[in-house]
């Protein structure tokens, strides 16, 4: 089974799920999201022409840690969410933690 990569647009400061869902609601690329997350390529520009800077979840939390990681979620109610799908989110990345520790 192969698990997504969490990703952070740094340009719109949300957190998505996975490369597949940042590319379908940002309307961006899902390999040149994977290549600016890997530092292949500096960013990538959406269909509206805006210039998108990426970084994998994890490595946001390294760099800027993890309360800033809940800060930059919780700022980003914007036009992608509601506030019903950012909260099935955090409790599914709360759930999915719990269960990795055990």
């Amino acid at each position: 089974m192969r698990i997504a990569k969490e990703v952070v647009c740094l340009t719109y400061r949300k957190w998505y799920p996975s490369i597949s869902y940042a590319s379908k609601v940002t309307r961006t690329d899902k390999d040149n999201i994977a290549k600016a997350c890997k530092k292949v390529i500096e960013h990538t520009v959406n269909l509206e022409g805006t210039k998108l800077q990426w970084m994998f979840k994890d490595e946001f939390i390294e760099v800027y840690g993890e309360d800033n990681f809940w800060n930059l979620h919780r700022a980003t109610q914007d036009f992608y969410t509601n506030d019903m799908e950012e909260e099935w989110w955090k409790q599914h990345y709360l759930e999915m933690n719990c269960l990795e520790k055990h």
